[in-house]
């Protein structure tokens, strides 16, 4: 019998002290612990945030809600928490309490952002709210941003296409036109640079060529002579010096012919170079625009007109 009652005592002793650890541990997660002070903040929509929910701190937990009560006014209904943070905890003023999700499959809670006011948030005050970010949340807005800009590009591809649908035909006159013209300049270009055309030209090129050719070197054989004649010259002021009056005389006279024909000989150079040049031009403006030579009339046989 003595037995049994050391037996009952142990049982109830050991059932007595589980009870206390569970009330302790529910008293704990509820958020009902002692040395906390309450705080506020009001959501228009809760995600997975109940009572029990942990509030943390940059990430560091520090309380629990403790509260929720649900205020209807102005035609919505806010939802007020309330938090048990622990007691002493300094938080500033413009911090924000914002629901959160830390990982993929885990609970939400409630994570305040450390706000940079210098003054504290007195313990009962009312923190500022911002509700979770959530697909289903962010599809809504894009939704509401996406319907005017999809009015929009309907309205816009509507007066595109009645635009078009009037200025297709005109536009199809005006490059069927463009297209007639170039077929009509592309046929005259080819009229020109026909076979017997391109000969004709090949053959005055090489007739321009040679004909520079020669007078180039008709230049350089008078500049020769001019070069002679002025030797001559000087010679023959060595001569006058050295002969009698006579022979000075014949020589002075022989300078003024030989002066004469220097000069005259100056002025056939001068138009040689310049016969020259005008060849060079003629041939440069040919290779430019050989039409202009087939377009242009033959001038008329002297002996037939006679």
């Amino acid at each position: 019998m003595k037995q049994a009652n050391i037996n009952y005592f142990w049982v109830g002793l050991f059932v007595l002290t589980m009870g206390t650890l569970l009330m302790a541990t529910l008293f704990e997660i509820s958020g009902n612990y002692r040395n906390t002070e309450p705080y506020y903040v009001e959501y228009s929509e809760l995600t997975d945030v109940h009572i029990g929910t942990e509030v943390t701190y940059g990430g560091y937990q520090i309380g629990r809600v403790s509260a929720i009560t649900p205020i209807r006014g102005n035609g919505k209904t806010v939802y007020k928490v309330k938090m048990s943070i622990q007691k002493g905890w300094k938080i500033p003023s413009n911090s924000i309490a914002r629901i959160s999700i830390p990982r993929l499959l885990s609970e939400s809670n409630i994570d305040i952002i450390e706000g940079d006011s210098q003054t504290d948030l007195s313990p009962g005050g009312e923190m500022q709210g911002q509700e979770a970010v959530t697909a289903t949340g962010v599809l809504r807005d894009l939704s509401a941003e996406l319907k005017p800009l999809i009015r929009n590009i309907d309205h816009s591809v509507k007066v595109i296409g009645s635009d078009l649908e009037q200025d297709i035909p005109r536009i199809s006159e005006r490059v069927n036109a463009l297209l007639d013209r170039y077929n009509d300049s592309a046929k005259r270009l080819s009229e020109i640079l026909s076979e017997k055309n391109r000969r004709h030209l090949d053959h005055v090129f090489k007739n321009a060529d040679m004909i520079s050719t020669n007078l180039k070197d008709i230049s350089q054989g008078f500049n020769n002579l001019d070069q002679q004649l002025a030797q001559l010259l000087k010679n023959s002021n060595s001569l006058l010096v050295k002969n009698n009056a006579d022979i000075r005389r014949a020589v002075a006279a022989l300078r003024r012919s030989l002066e004469t024909v220097s000069q005259n000989i100056s002025a056939i150079v001068y138009n040689l170079d310049s016969t020259a040049r005008n060849m060079n031009e003629f041939s440069r403006k040919i290779r430019q625009n050989p039409g202009a030579l087939i377009r242009n009339n033959p001038p008329a046989d002297k002996t037939m007109s006679q």
